[in-house]
């Protein structure tokens, strides 16, 4: 039987352990306002230990938290009793329509022991919550929407960035740093933006592609036709060189309509990987004004 031991002790006894919660899944994927959101969790208890309590942790946008019990005891939602799969319902109507709503479970063992997921290693490196947005399908648009949602939207438009979340293509990034990317285009009033994701939850930006560290979400406030910087991209294409994926995309920030943003893949080791190259290879960023 697997436990986890979050505390290494070289050298003494391991002691109990702690309880692991190996894996949660909630349905539905895209809820409505009037759907509850049963969350079900894997956990494994420790060798001679109890369950002494479930909880489902969920919070609504960057509000505080509140929680209900889950079971395993094959009643209501739970689908078999002593299974090992705990579950537990987020009422309906928690969350007003377009607004973020996180969730996380706590369990504990009888020996006082705590397990919860994801595995909340770094503040600033690991997902804190699963996660969706409600209704986010009923936003209806002929190109990508990103759902964003920060901490502090000021603070994201710095270089240090904010911690924040997004809802992209009905999978859901939790605890991730957005920050203001650019030099000139630092002073428009849209601002151009980094994405920096988590190790293990990496961006998938297509189904056809590997997923990626990173990407960046470039403004059009000097573009009014909101093409160049796409139809560039597609021009060192056409001409058989090597560049940057490009697409527009709408920009839900915080519930709202924030801006249509060109994104641009972040020019790293990942994408030498899909166009072939060597990962280890050399790669240059150039900077011009294009003066002589």
């Amino acid at each position: 039987v697997a436990t986890h031991f979050s505390q290494a002790t070289p050298g003494a006894a391991n002691g109990f352990g702690e309880p692991i919660v190996l894996e949660m899944e909630a349905s539905p994927d895209l809820p409505a306002f009037a759907d509850d959101i049963v969350v079900e969790a894997e956990i494994v208890f420790p060798p001679n230990t109890q369950p002494a309590f479930v909880d489902l942790v969920y919070r609504v946008s960057y509000q505080a938290e509140s929680q209900v019990s889950m079971a395993d005891d094959g009643l209501g939602s739970d689908q078999v009793a002593g299974d090992g799969i705990w579950t537990g319902t987020i009422p309906a109507g928690v969350a007003s329509p377009l607004k973020m709503l996180r969730w996380r479970v706590v369990a504990e063992d009888s020996n006082g022991a705590t397990g919860l997921p994801p595995p909340f290693v770094d503040p600033l490196g690991s997902p804190q919550y699963g996660g969706t947005v409600i209704e986010a399908d009923t936003v209806v648009s002929e190109i990508p929407v990103i759902h964003l949602f920060c901490e502090s939207n000021g603070q994201s438009q710095t270089t240090s960035g904010s911690q924040s979340s997004v809802l992209y293509n009905g999978q859901f990034y939790d605890n991730i740093l957005v920050k203001r990317r650019g030099a000139s285009s630092s002073t428009w009033p849209k601002k151009s933006f980094k994405f920096d994701f988590n190790r293990g939850d990496r961006f998938q930006f297509s189904e056809d592609e590997n997923r990626v560290s990173e990407f960046n979400l470039n403004s059009t406030w000097s573009d009014k036709a909101f093409l160049r910087q796409t139809l560039a991209f597609e021009a060192y294409e056409a001409a058989d060189a090597k560049g940057c994926e490009s697409f527009m995309v709408r920009v839900n920030r915080g519930g709202s309509f924030y801006s249509l943003a060109a994104f641009i893949e972040q020019p790293d080791e990942d994408l030498l990987i899909r166009e072939g190259l060597d990962p280890n290879g050399a790669l240059y960023k150039m900077f011009t004004d294009l003066g002589n």
